[in-house]
């Protein structure tokens, strides 16, 4: 076995072995179905891998036998992930894809490939992340053998609307405006020290400060997509939820049937003396309100794990 690196014109190469992924999510994890067909998925999956090729610092490893591909490993350079949050350098490496074909399990091939895309990294100063179905229980123990670990559950929502509340936006939630902002900040640093608290291993944290200036930064870009909401008065919030709606090409469409446009429910903040009372609750019912009568009705939401309360709510 031999590890080469893939020139963008050799993308398609990566079809066959792409869609035995596509099949394996398919079997761990039906529950997640409306999977997309074939032809659909890497169709979308071909235009992420050429973006990614296409930008500084992106590239594809295979792992290659008598000719034949066995598997391959495709990473692409990103801004850093949860800066709001986490103690993080500047820049951020994604593994978008690790692959290895059903017949060439078991001879350290998933290793091999990492191996390399390690060597090539070894003198970035830059972050390592890498996404899983959680029933893919193979694939989540190579990566936390390799180091990675477990840092944010996405949930998702995709043909499955639930029962959408009719009721919309009521007197006691209101759209936050640009000049409301600051008063959130008690709010956001609530939830910031409450991930301290249920996950210290993903540690270490940002300081309270750079904390709040960054997640104010993300506020701003959101109210210019999306919507901020407040339940309570401006002046002593109860709750705060952000969201938005995305056309991004590339997302989620290389596996599940969504809609053209999805929304991403950014944050839901509730205060620390007012959980248990149904706010969190309240909050979502005026997003989803709001989202379906704009006919958005396929939404995403990312957790830290151990916060197991929001996680829940979702």
């Amino acid at each position: 076995m031999e590890i080469r690196e893939l020139a963008a014109d050799e993308i398609d190469r990566l079809e066959p072995l792409w869609l035995e992924l596509h099949a394996h999510h398919r079997a761990v994890a039906p529950e997640l179905a409306p999977y997309v067909d074939d032809g659909a998925s890497w169709q979308a999956r071909r235009v992420l891998y050429e973006t990614t090729l296409a930008r500084h610092g992106g590239f594809a490893l295979a792992l290659v036998e008598g000719g034949r591909e066995l598997g391959y490993v495709l990473v692409a350079e990103e801004p850093a992930h949860w800066p709001a949050s986490l103690v993080t350098e500047p820049r951020a490496y994604a593994i978008h894809t690790l692959l290895v074909r059903k017949a060439a399990r078991g001879r350290g091939a998933g290793s091999a490939l990492l191996d390399a895309a390690e060597a090539r990294l070894a003198r970035e100063d830059a972050d390592r992340y890498i996404g899983a179905i959680p029933a893919n229980a193979r694939a989540v123990a190579l990566y936390q053998r390799r180091g990675f670990v477990p840092t944010v559950l996405e949930l998702t929502r995709f043909g499955r609307p639930g029962d959408v509340p009719h009721a919309t936006v009521g007197p006691e939630i209101e759209i936050v405006q640009p000049d409301e902002l600051d008063a959130l900040e008690c709010l956001w640093l609530e939830l910031h020290h409450h991930h301290h608290r249920v996950a210290p291993q993903l540690g270490p944290y940002v300081a309270d400060r750079p904390s709040w200036v960054e997640k104010r930064t993300q506020l701003v870009a959101t109210m210019e997509r999306g919507r901020v909401l407040r339940l309570g008065p401006a002046e002593a919030p109860l709750g705060m939820a952000s969201f938005a709606a995305t056309d991004d090409i590339d997302l989620w469409r290389d596996t599940w049937v969504t809609a053209p446009v999805t929304a991403e429910l950014k944050a839901i903040v509730v205060a620390e003396h007012s959980r248990g009372q149904g706010v969190g609750r309240r909050l979502m019912d005026a997003v989803d309100a709001m989202l379906a009568e704009e006919g958005l009705l396929d939404q995403s939401v990312a957790a830290f794990v151990g916060n197991d309360d929001a996680v829940e709510l979702y």
